[in-house]
């Protein structure tokens, strides 16, 4: 005959334990996946605002630095990827070299320039475009004389827990740092660099070759989402599972002698 399942040991102080213990696991997984979610919708929001700043009609740097604290990120962040223009001419066109860049697939480095604008306001590093490694085809010089720049703006790079340090010397830079970089000349530097729009200069080309926008990055969050809800249904499939077999496994009591000892 067919044992049915026996479930009252689910009522005992382990398993009571054990219920409360993985119900909590599924819901601080469900928790982060919520959270995932809303980091998904920000990251989300974020591309869709800078697409739309990176496409609206280009004004002057000036203009554009003229509006905000160059002291403080989060107001030169609403500037990241803004377009504009600056005439002027190049006080150096081959200032600094960024290291360790790379462009469709090929290794390389950023050639900085150092750019004044007519109108008197402060000096600017300007991303001529990318350079190859071990080209043989010389890179172009800057313009000479009164030119009008078009790009967007860019914010100072950082350096990380493990990025390599910029000494603040010579003619090649870890990154984009407007303070390190600053130390290489006697020029009051804008708080933002300019990169060159692809499209400017064609005569500059292929080398060097001017950078585009990077491209919107969804990020990790939506796969983390689908990861933390895994994680869930799975613990409570395993649960049901081990519930379900500890139940069919438990023994009914056993009955004593004097059960089956003959009345009379």
């Amino acid at each position: 005959m067919e044992v049915k399942p026996d479930w009252s040991f689910a009522r005992k102080p382990f398993w009571l334990f054990s219920h409360v213990f993985v119900g909590a696991a599924v819901v601080s997984f469900l928790i982060f996946a919520s959270w995932q979610w809303d980091r998904h919708q920000t990251k989300q929001e974020q591309n869709a605002e800078i697409i739309g700043r990176s496409t609206g009609a280009p004004i002057t740097v000036s203009a554009a630095l003229g509006e905000f604290d160059a002291t403080d990120r989060a107001d030169l962040e609403q500037l990241e990827f803004v377009p504009v223009t600056a005439t002027g001419v190049y006080l150096d066109g081959d200032f600094v070299d960024i290291a360790n860049r790379s462009q469709a697939g090929a290794a390389g480095g950023w050639r900085m320039g150092l750019f004044q604008p007519s109108d008197g306001s402060r000096a600017i590093i300007v991303n001529r475009g990318f350079i190859p490694l071990n080209d043989s085809i010389t890179p172009e010089s800057a313009p000479v004389g009164e030119v009008t720049l078009e790009g967007w703006l860019r914010l100072t790079q950082e350096r990380g827990a493990f990025g390599p340090t910029d000494t603040g010397e010579g003619r090649v830079a870890p990154r984009v740092d407007i303070a390190k970089i600053g130390e290489r000349t006697d020029e009051e530097l804008a708080p933002m660099w300019f990169q060159l729009s692809p499209n400017f200069e064609e005569n500059l080309r292929p080398i060097p070759d001017p950078v585009d926008l990077p491209e919107p990055d969804p990020g990790p969050h939506l796969g983390y989402v689908g990861q933390w809800i895994i994680f869930a249904v799975l613990t409570i499939g395993f649960y049901v599972v081990v519930l379900n077999r500890r139940a069919k496994n438990v023994r009914p009591p056993e009955r004593s002698d004097s059960e089956f000892r003959p009345v009379g």
